[in-house]
């Protein structure tokens, strides 16, 4: 359902689609009709959504919701205890229609993405990079990709799985689900201190659903107490942009997933502010605070949404 609603948002209701909608409205109704106060409204509208947004709105909201997670940097003992847990690379499309070489036909917010996995699951021994690959590319171009990089960053690519059906989030995390069950053989947590036990998953449902994991894990297991205690929930690792974690993991906990965070490809390394030391070094409206104010109204939209179903 969401992903409808994420298309029109994205086509109608986004920052700079909104402004222009309300100026072109307000144009038309002081132009061609008898309601000109109203036409006056859109288009006085249209300017005071065009200096938010141009300034950042949401922008500290989105600052917050970046650090929610902090990076995944843990110590080797704690790599050693995760040994062999999969790492999720949630993934954005791929266009097939391009003529450059398959290195450059992937955004630059994937490859952010893709770069923190590989790190991440070099990492961890033995665990398997399980990645979303979506977009209207075939899984021929898409599997020629991920070999090429894989090559490139030297991860052996028997470790690497993808997924290419998933539009978006919730059914990443069902299909991250399904794909962990047809590498049930090389899924298993390690044995040592302070995990034990083994990944287990479901075949016989159509749900495939996760049905035991038996862990133990420390409150402050990787330092930024990411990892708690997780029940009977599959363990497993989730690499994404980190305006887009908090939303991820509620959706894989819903799935039936304990995920580990690794958030990455961050907007900005400092907080936001205006700096201007006169009045003639006042900012003016940018493209990149009007980016921050989609991102972040986007995600703010996609957090009511889950928290509301």
């Amino acid at each position: 359902m969401f992903f409808g609603v994420k298309k029109f948002i994205s086509q109608f209701l986004m920052p700079m689609p909104l402004v222009c909608e309300c100026f072109i409205l307000g144009w038309i109704l002081v132009r061609f009709t008898q309601y000109k106060k109203t036409g006056r409204f859109f288009t006085l509208l249209s300017l005071i959504l065009f200096l938010l947004f141009g300034y950042g709105f949401g922008s500290t909201y989105l600052y917050n919701l970046e650090r929610r997670y902090p990076s995944f940097d843990p110590t080797p003992e704690q790599c050693e205890a995760l040994r062999g847990t999969p790492v999720v690379v949630l993934g954005q499309g791929m266009s097939g229609e391009s003529d450059l070489p398959l290195r450059y036909q992937n955004n630059p917010v994937f490859e952010r993405r893709l770069f923190e996995g590989v790190r991440v699951a070099k990492l961890i021994p033995e665990s398997q990079l399980i990645i979303s690959m979506a977009g209207v590319a075939t899984n021929t171009i898409k599997q020629l990709f991920l070999d090429e990089y894989m090559a490139f960053v030297n991860f052996p690519t028997n470790r690497v799985s993808m997924f290419t059906s998933a539009r978006d989030t919730s059914e990443e995390a069902a299909c991250a689900k399904n794909c962990l069950i047809a590498l049930l053989p090389y899924c298993v947590i390690g044995s040592s201190t302070p995990i034990g036990g083994q990944f287990v998953l479901d075949k016989s449902g159509s749900t495939n659903q996760c049905v035991g994991l038996s862990v133990s894990l420390e409150r402050n297991v990787i330092t930024n107490k990411a990892i708690t205690q997780s029940g009977n929930k599959a363990i497993l690792i989730l690499t994404t942009s980190a305006s887009h974690l908090p939303r991820a993991m509620k959706i894989f906990e819903k799935a039936g997933f304990q995920p580990i965070p690794t958030p990455c490809d961050y907007t900005d390394a400092e907080p936001p502010e205006n700096k201007f030391a006169s009045w003639y070094q006042w900012p003016l409206p940018s493209s990149k605070k009007f980016d921050h104010s989609e991102r972040a109204f986007y995600e703010w939209l996609g957090n009511l949404y889950e928290s509301l179903f």
